[in-house]
């Protein structure tokens, strides 16, 4: 079976950033809201699927099913499936986890900029997401990246996390020379 990685955290932390490079690996498959939601249009101006909150476990298992490739990765990002990681590995036991963290300062002041949210309506949710991320730190199965850290040392954390989910690392070099992953990874040490 193709194997699973899910791609979670901290909103405003580089989730979406890092399924872009993870998904330009010639091994892997992005998961997408329109393949998920095929007819669904209005669903698809998102990277996030949400499917493990909106579909049956048979409809997942369908899914999942429909879009595996031998040799191949399927990459699936939403944020808050952290909150639904045990359910996921009931269903999907080996699955891989990229959790993304970020310093809470930054959440809130990134989320202001995006959003326009006040930084203290956030104050519950970036709470309820840490613990949450706390809660499976130590799995073997996750993987917690710190955004600075990323931003600070990318290729050998790219390498990392392409070992840790089953895609050949040395494919960090392919997804690091696409133009939109550099456009994306401007003022980071790519070395």
């Amino acid at each position: 079976m193709t194997p699973i990685v899910l791609i979670v955290g901290m909103f405003r932390a580089g989730t979406s950033w890092v399924w872009e490079m993870l998904t330009a690996h010639p091994d892997a498959i992005a998961l997408t809201p329109r393949m998920v939601y095929p007819d669904h249009p209005t669903r698809w101006n998102t990277m996030e699927t949400g499917m493990f909150d909106r579909l049956s476990d048979g409809e997942v298992r369908q899914v999942i099913a429909r879009h595996t490739s031998p040799g191949k990765v399927l990459i699936e990002k939403t944020p808050h499936h952290v909150n639904s990681l045990a359910h996921v590995w009931e269903l999907f036991p080996l699955t891989r986890v990229i959790a993304m963290e970020r310093d809470h300062k930054e959440v809130r002041a990134s989320s202001f900029k995006r959003w326009g949210t006040r930084p203290a309506d956030l104050n519950p949710v970036i709470a309820d997401r840490q613990r949450a991320i706390d809660r499976i730190r130590d799995d073997p199965r996750v993987v917690v990246v710190d955004y600075n850290g990323l931003r600070k040392h990318l290729r050998p954390t790219l390498e990392a996390m392409c070992q840790h989910v089953g895609l050949n690392p040395s494919g960090a070099e392919t997804i690091l020379s696409e133009p939109r992953i550099a456009y994306l990874s401007e003022g980071s040490a790519a070395a």
